[in-house]
C-alpha cells in the first residue's frame, strides 16, 4: 500500500474516532458554554443536533438569562424540562434584570421555575443547583417537590445588581425536607426562615442577611443551629448580636472545624472553648474600635491553641499583632490583609518575633510593606514554602526588596503578587503594562528557577476566593 493510501486510510480512522459519540461531546464542549453551543452547532448537521443534547454535555450546566426578554425563562425552562432531564447533575442559574424589574415577575414565572427543576429532579441524577436572581425568592415543600430527595448543594442569591432598592429576600418554608441536603448557602438583604428547621445533615452553611422576626433583636444567630450535629463549616455575614454572648448556640456544634465571620458585631465569647476549631476567618469583624478589636481578638486566641488556619481580613489591629498569635504551634496558614481603604504605612503590624507558630507556618498573605518590615521574623519561619504578597503596587520597591530576600529561602516555592483593591475596567490594562514592567525588574535579580512568581490584579473578592479558607478538603481530622 502506498503511503499516500495508508494516509488515506489513517484520516478516515481518525475522523471516525473524531465522530465517536464517545469523543464528539468533548469536542463541542471546547466550542463555548451553552447559549453558543445551542445557537450554532444544532445548524451544522443532524448528527450534530443530537450529540449537542447527548448526556454528557448536559450533566454540567451554567447559564445567565437576560429577564428583561421576555421569552428567556420561558423558552430555558421549556428546553430543560424536554432536554436536560434526568441528565443534568449540575445547574447554575442566574436570572438578570435591570432597573427595578424583577427577574422572577410573580408567582407564575416561580412555578414555571420549579417546575422545570423537579422534572430535571425526576431522574434523581440532580445534585446541586445555585440559583441567583434579581429577585425576590420564595422557597417551600410545593416548590421544591422532587427536589427534596436528591439536592445535596444547594445555592440561593437574591440580589440586585442595577437597582439596590429592590426587594432581594429569601422567605424559606420547610427547608427540614431536604433530607440529602449536605451544603446550604443563603443570601439576601433579608433571608427569613419562618419557623422551618434547617436540614438535619447539613455539613456547610453559608448564611447572609438573616432575620428572625420572632426575636426583639433584628438580626440574630438561627436557632436551628443548636439540631446540626455533624455541622463542620458555618460562615456568617452580618450578625449584629447585642452581646458577644449572643453566640452560644455556637457551642452546640460538636464537629464544628471551620468558622468564617462577616461584618458580624463583636467576637464570640464562646470562641475559646470550640476544641475543634481548625479554621477561623474574620473579615471586616468585630464591628468595633481598633483598640477593642485587638484586645478581644488576643482573648480569642489564647483558647484556641488547635488553630491550623487563620485569616484577619479589613480590621485595623495597630501596630503589634496579640501575642497569644506567637503560641499557636499548628498554625499552617496565616491571612493578614488590612482594609485597602485604611492601610498606613506609618502604623505597619508587628508579627511576633518569636514563638511556636514559627515553626509550623508555610502559608503566608501579607500586605507588601508589611512583609517587607518583617523579614527579620519571615527568616525564622523554616516551612514557609508560599508567600502572598496582597495591596497596592505602586512603586514596587517594597516588593522588589521581598523578592531578593525570598531568593535566599530554599523552603520557599511560591511568591504571589496581587495587586489590589483594582477597579474591574483597568483590570485588563494593568495585567498588560504593570506585570511586564514588574516582571522585567524581577528579572535582573535572577531569582531562582525553584521560586514560581505569579502576579494577579484582584478585586477583594478575587484577592479572598484565591485563598478559601472554607475548604474542608486538607483539614487535618480533629485530634
Amino acid at each position: 500500500m502506498s503511503s499516500e493510501g495508508a494516509g488515506e486510510e489513517l484520516s478516515e480512522a481518525a475522523m471516525d474516532v473524531l465522530h465517536s459519540p464517545a469523543i464528539m461531546p468533548l469536542v463541542l464542549q471546547r466550542l463555548g458554554g451553552l447559549p453558543e453551543r445551542h445557537r450554532t452547532i444544532p445548524l451544522v448537521c443532524r448528527s450534530w443536533l443530537e450529540l449537542v443534547h447527548s448526556p454528557h454535555l448536559l450533566r454540567d450546566i451554567s447559564i445567565s438569562l437576560d429577564c428583561n426578554r421576555p421569552e428567556a425563562l420561558p423558552s430555558f425552562c421549556a428546553w430543560l424540562a424536554r432536554r436536560a432531564a434526568g441528565h443534568v447533575q449540575r445547574l447554575e442559574l442566574e436570572l438578570r434584570a435591570q432597573g427595578i424589574t424583577p427577574a422572577l415577575k410573580g408567582e407564575a414565572d416561580a412555578r414555571m421555575l420549579f417546575a422545570a427543576l423537579q422534572a430535571c429532579a425526576a431522574g434523581g441524577a440532580l445534585r446541586e443547583l445555585r440559583l441567583r436572581a434579581d429577585s425576590q425568592l420564595t422557597v417551600s415543600p410545593d416548590a421544591l417537590g422532587l427536589l427534596c430527595a436528591c439536592l445535596e448543594r444547594l445555592s440561593l442569591q437574591a440580589h440586585s445588581r442595577s437597582h439596590e432598592s429592590a426587594s432581594t429576600a429569601i422567605y424559606a418554608f420547610g427547608l427540614e425536607e431536604l433530607t440529602a441536603l449536605r451544603e446550604l448557602e443563603l443570601v439576601g438583604s433579608a433571608v427569613e426562615l419562618h419557623r422551618s428547621h434547617l436540614p438535619p445533615g447539613l455539613t456547610q452553611l453559608h448564611l447572609q442577611g438573616f432575620r428572625d422576626l420572632t426575636s426583639s433583636m433584628r438580626h440574630s444567630l438561627p436557632r436551628q443551629l443548636e439540631a446540626l450535629s455533624q455541622l463542620r463549616a458555618l460562615h456568617l455575614v452580618g450578625i449584629y448580636a447585642n452581646t458577644p454572648d449572643c453566640y452560644r448556640p455556637l457551642l452546640s456544634l460538636p464537629v464544628i472545624e471551620t468558622l468564617a465571620l462577616t461584618k458580624c458585631a463583636h467576637l464570640p465569647a464562646c470562641l475559646p472553648q470550640l476544641s475543634t476549631l481548625r479554621a477561623l476567618c474574620l473579615e471586616r469583624a468585630p464591628v468595633s474600635d481598633d483598640r477593642q478589636a485587638a484586645a478581644e481578638l488576643g482573648t480569642t486566641l489564647t483558647g484556641l491553641t488547635q488553630l491550623t488556619r487563620l485569616a484577619i481580613r479589613g480590621m485595623e489591629l495597630g501596630g503589634c499583632l496579640p501575642a497569644a498569635l506567637s503560641e499557636l504551634g499548628q498554625l499552617r496558614s496565616l491571612h493578614l490583609v488590612r482594609d485597602g481603604n485604611e492601610i498606613a504605612k506609618w502604623n505597619v503590624p508587628q508579627l511576633p518575633r518569636s514563638g511556636p507558630y514559627l515553626d509550623s507556618l508555610e502559608q503566608l498573605v501579607l500586605e507588601p510593606h508589611v512583609a517587607e518590615h518583617n523579614l527579620p521574623v519571615l527568616s525564622k519561619a523554616s516551612k514557609l514554602r508560599s508567600l502572598t504578597l496582597c495591596g497596592q503596587l505602586c512603586s514596587g520597591l517594597a516588593h522588589l526588596t521581598v523578592a531578593a530576600w525570598a531568593a535566599g529561602q530554599p523552603c520557599l516555592h511560591q511568591l504571589a503578587i496581587f495587586e489590589w483593591p483594582v477597579p474591574e475596567r483597568t483590570r485588563q490594562r494593568r495585567m498588560d503594562t504593570t506585570w511586564p514592567q514588574l516582571q522585567e525588574r524581577l528579572e535582573r535579580q535572577q531569582l531562582p528557577v525553584s521560586l514560581a512568581v505569579i502576579y494577579s490584579v484582584a478585586t477583594y473578592d478575587d484577592m479572598c476566593r484565591a485563598q478559601p479558607l472554607l475548604s474542608l478538603a486538607d483539614l487535618p481530622p480533629p485530634s
